[in-house]
């Protein structure tokens, strides 16, 4: 008496099985809960059929989360991943396997798929970050840009480019100052250290011609100097904020 199984096999590289009989032969690439135990009392004729599987995941790329479960399916399997922004944040689209903006997305699955989630800040029309807004009790909405939140003359715009805060009239763009010596030094008292900072001149204020670009410098928290080694009888200088 001989034990005999045949297998009728049809299997990727991505899937996995298991497969043991009275002489516990395991298949390679084994996966649990896929086997069977065979007492053999006479002759016995075992017929394995196997399914192709493949792997399915979906994750973030931060700033938002993934609801979805990560496992092996049977080909063909609709699976569903849904996109989930923390707040301030909207889903910009998927990427990896696929590229698609759909939310939430459901995919057959014919082939091993992971999926990246992406997500983007919530901002006014012109990048006001909606969360700073709200930090300083602002409607997150357009119209809030033009507004004056505080007693100084910037609106929430120029206060959010200039990284100044909109509520508080003391808190504005600082003057330059000047002192002359083997250059010209020209100060930018305090500065922020995210926004950098353009350095223009002008010798005539009425000829119509535009400004001449310096110089480009990142704030540091403290105070920057352009040293200009230029030699004229008189220059203007002026700056601009930016983000970096």
């Amino acid at each position: 008496m001989k034990d005999r199984i045949f297998g009728k096999v049809s299997k990727t590289l991505t899937g996995l099985a298991l497969l043991v009989g009275t002489t516990f032969l395991p298949m390679k690439e084994a996966r649990a809960d896929t086997n069977a135990v065979v007492n053999m009392t006479n002759n016995l004729e075992l017929t394995w059929n196997w399914a192709t599987q493949y792997q399915f995941s979906a994750s973030s790329a931060g700033n938002g989360s993934v609801n979805s479960t990560n496992d092996w399916y049977d080909s063909g399997t609709p699976v569903t991943a849904t996109a989930i922004p923390n707040q301030f944040y909207h889903f910009i689209g998927w990427s990896g396997e696929t590229n698609s903006s759909q939310n939430p997305i459901t995919l057959a699955i014919n082939k091993p798929y992971s999926l990246v989630a992406n997500f983007a800040k919530n901002t006014t029309v012109n990048g006001i970050d909606h969360e700073w807004l709200y930090s300083h009790n602002i409607a997150t909405n357009d119209a809030s840009e033009s507004l004056h939140s505080d007693s100084d003359p910037y609106n929430n715009l120029e206060e959010w480019i200039a990284d100044t805060d909109p509520t508080n009239g003391n808190s504005y763009p600082p003057a330059m100052t000047l002192a002359s010596g083997n250059s010209m030094d020209v100060t930018i008292d305090p500065t922020s250290s995210n926004r950098a900072y353009d350095f223009e001149s002008k010798t005539n204020l009425v000829d119509g011609l535009p400004w001449k670009f310096e110089t480009n410098m990142l704030g540091n928290g403290s105070a920057i100097t352009y040293e200009d080694s230029e030699n004229v009888n008189m220059k203007f200088y002026r700056y601009k904020v930016k983000l970096p």
